[in-house]
């Protein structure tokens, strides 16, 4: 399984938690994001260079992409939507953010008014995790 991910850090950091054994029948590579690509279609253009270059749909493998809603465009996100699904691969979209998923593990509710507010909420609710280096802005 290969994953494209619209963060740098924040989500392959999470998604480590899920890697397995080398011996294990599934795998998780994450897509390095160096240049912090994260506009959807970005996303779509790494996974797709990484996946062509050493995976194989033939031998069973999948691509995933990563994304947040934020405050893309619509028309945007169904086009990255459409190219990826007749492209193979699986779109995975957090709304407002990644950071809700990561805030709804300590709390059972969503008291947030946009994806700042979330981000803001993580940061101060785990300001020593791995996944907040960022310093919490008022």
């Amino acid at each position: 399984m290969v994953i494209a991910t619209e963060g740098k850090e924040t989500e392959p950091r999470y998604l480590e938690a899920f890697f397995t054994p080398r011996d294990a029948q599934t795998q998780v590579k994450i897509v390095p994001n160096p240049k912090h690509e994260s506009k959807p279609k970005e996303v779509l253009a790494r996974l797709n260079r990484f996946f062509h270059r050493d995976y194989s749909k033939a031998r069973g493998d999948e691509g995933w992409m990563l994304i947040d809603r934020d405050d893309w465009p619509v028309d945007e996100l169904t086009t990255v939507y459409k190219e990826a699904n007749k492209a193979g691969f699986q779109v995975l979209m957090s709304n407002p953010c990644f950071e809700l998923w990561l805030y709804l593990h300590l709390r059972n509710h969503c008291p947030f008014t946009d994806r700042h507010d979330c981000k803001r909420n993580w940061r101060i609710s785990c300001p020593t995790t791995a996944l907040t280096q960022k310093e919490v802005s008022p």
